[in-house]
């Protein structure tokens, strides 16, 4: 009873400040017609200024599509355990029948490619599968791209920086195994892709903020707190009066139009409610192995999935089962010479260039630091307590962010740096698609 008390006062207090940020518009309906016109042209003036940046986005993105396209063609049948993942709901394009409440509206968002069905057969459900995921994988680079692009405004930089991305093992990994990954990496990066444009251009795009909420909520609840984080950092900069209340308004109008949603998605194609008790109770199942209980195993998880494994992977393989099993949880890292360089090399580079970052005097730059530095500490503290056997598989959610603290626009003009990432990215990228060529082989034999 206690339970659907509280749930009814937190539907209920989003509704009041949904309500109140509704008023807060229609007191000057002019104001609010010309303003959103004025956000709409000022963005699209935005990405127009940089089409030279979106035709490099597009180029990579077709590029990476491709490379996740082909690994996941050679992954199938995808039978094994893949770091806890689930791929059946894909696999057969059943998303309602393995819906959980956590993702939120995930179905509204999938169904949209539910037309994918009418082509099987000919072409197999697996097949149109691994074509979305790594669709959405591709979605992540071209974003991804102009993210670095506004971050160091060099096209050698922004391409290396988008190399690195797109080779690192978690966005290699998930972008060729159909799974909701994908998904959940394009949510971080469509957030910092607006908190930097509306720290950069001195605006608040509400419109494009509610939408990016409401994307990241139905497709991650946690994914959302990320989000909200970045749009209260946005709005600390950029506002100066009524603070707290346009966050809260903020928070409260994207929970109740969330709600909403959740609702029309019930009534038309199932799947779970995310406000139900039964939603908490089920993920607190996977509180296991915590700090408290053993805190220098998750500790040690915490290094190795935060900085570690996600970007250059260790050899994956658990155990001497006739089935494929991946997982490195409670194992000591086994890398290659060639994965020990890439390791040594990655870690040099990203100390210096977080320390740059740090040091920084550009507020802009500080501001986006702290909005990325809240969102990884907010990651850290969920992954002391939730599912620390499986945290690899949550690494699409936080290592964008990793990657963005070292990103620093002086480090790009000295010669040794640009040296130093090509490096990176080649024995990053062999030790990587090393790794991958193992997994395919070992589901082949």
């Amino acid at each position: 009873m206690i339970r659907y008390v509280l749930i009814w006062l937190f539907i209920t207090t989003s509704l009041i400040f949904f309500i109140s940020f509704c008023v807060r518009l229609l007191e000057n309906k002019t104001a609010l017609f010309q303003s959103l016109i004025q956000e709409f042209l000022h963005f699209k003036q935005v990405l127009f200024d940089y089409r030279k940046v979106i035709l490099l986005s597009l180029a990579l993105s077709l590029g990476f599509t491709a490379l996740y396209i082909s690994l996941g063609l050679e992954l199938i049948p995808f039978q094994g355990d893949f770091f806890g993942a689930d791929q059946n709901e894909w696999l057969t394009l059943e998303w309602s029948r393995y819906h959980k409440g956590s993702h939120a509206n995930r179905l509204l968002f999938l169904e949209i490619f539910g037309f994918l069905r009418l082509f099987s057969p000919p072409i197999s459900k697996v097949h149109l599968a691994i074509f979305l995921n790594s669709l959405f994988g591709g979605f992540t680079i071209f974003f991804s791209c102009i993210v670095f692009w506004l971050l160091t405004k060099k096209y050698f930089s922004t391409t290396c920086f988008t190399l690195l991305f797109g080779l690192s093992m978690n966005q290699l990994f998930f972008s060729a195994v159909p799974e909701s990954r994908s998904l959940q990496a394009l949510s971080i990066v469509i957030t910092c892709l607006l908190l930097i444009i509306s720290l950069q251009t001195s605006r608040i795009y509400w419109l494009y903020w509610i939408l990016v909420g409401i994307f990241s909520f139905g497709i991650l609840l946690t994914n959302f707190v990320v989000t909200f984080l970045c749009f209260a950092v946005t709005i600390i900069a950029l506002e100066y009066h009524q603070r707290i209340r346009k966050i809260l308004e903020y928070g409260g109008t994207v929970v109740f139009l969330s709600f909403c949603l959740n609702l029309v998605q019930k009534k038309f194609l199932g799947g779970s409610y995310f406000f139900l008790p039964y939603t908490v109770i089920k993920e607190l199942n996977y509180i296991n192995v915590t700090l408290i209980n053993n805190p220098l195993l998750v500790l040690k998880e915490l290094l190795n999935n935060f900085l570690l494994v996600n970007f250059v992977s260790a050899s994956p393989f658990a155990g001497h089962s006739d089935r494929v099993e991946l997982s490195f949880f409670a194992r000591d890292l086994a890398y290659s010479a060639l994965g020990w360089i890439a390791l040594a090399l990655w870690l040099i580079l990203f100390l210096i260039g977080f320390y740059k970052n740090v040091i920084v005097s550009q507020s802009i730059v500080k501001q986006i630091l702290i909005a990325l530095i809240l969102s990884i500490f907010f990651y850290l503290v969920l992954h002391s307590f939730y599912n620390v056997k499986e945290m690899y598989i949550y690494t699409t959610n936080y290592s964008f962010l990793v990657l963005l603290l070292c990103t620093n626009k002086s480090l790009t003009k000295f010669l040794a740096w640009k040296i130093a990432i090509v490096i990176l990215i080649v024995v990053m990228g062999i030790n990587n698609l090393n790794i991958m060529r193992e997994i395919i082989f070992a589901l082949k034999t």
